[in-house]
């Protein structure tokens, strides 16, 4: 059963990606955005980081993940409920802190939904970014 399964996904093409970390330029957008909630001050800042349930920490604890085993595990993680093949373009995984950030293809309208996990994979909140 599992040999007809791969059968299938190589003829449809519809196998993993070629990569599970996302290109730089979106994993740096992404990560500006989590460096500005993070590190940011106010009354604005708070309320970000209390919606994304992330301490208030210097710019420098936002670290890109590039490692291919971590991505694809987040990548599994994030899209466990959607149907379908595994979308091209990776996920974008920063460390911050005891938390995952991950964002990748799941849409709600013109927004991009970001997830953020404790260190175990747990879904902790998704934020629209």
């Amino acid at each position: 059963m599992l040999s007809l399964l791969i059968a299938i996904l190589s003829v449809t093409g519809h196998g993993p990606p070629d990569r599970w970390c996302s290109a730089s330029p979106v994993a740096a957008h992404v990560a500006s955005r989590i460096v500005d909630v993070v590190s940011g001050r106010g009354a604005e800042a708070e309320l970000s980081r209390r919606q994304f349930n992330l301490p208030e920490l210097p710019a420098d604890s936002v670290i890109v993940v590039t490692d291919e085993r971590m991505c694809e595990r987040a990548a599994r993680t994030y899209y466990r409920h959607e149907l379908g093949p595994m979308p091209a373009g990776g996920v974008t995984v920063l460390r911050v802190g005891n938390r995952y950030v991950v964002s990748g293809a799941i849409r709600a309208g013109e927004w991009t939904i970001t997830t953020v996990y404790s260190a175990q994979l747990e879904g902790i909140v998704s934020i629209l970014m």
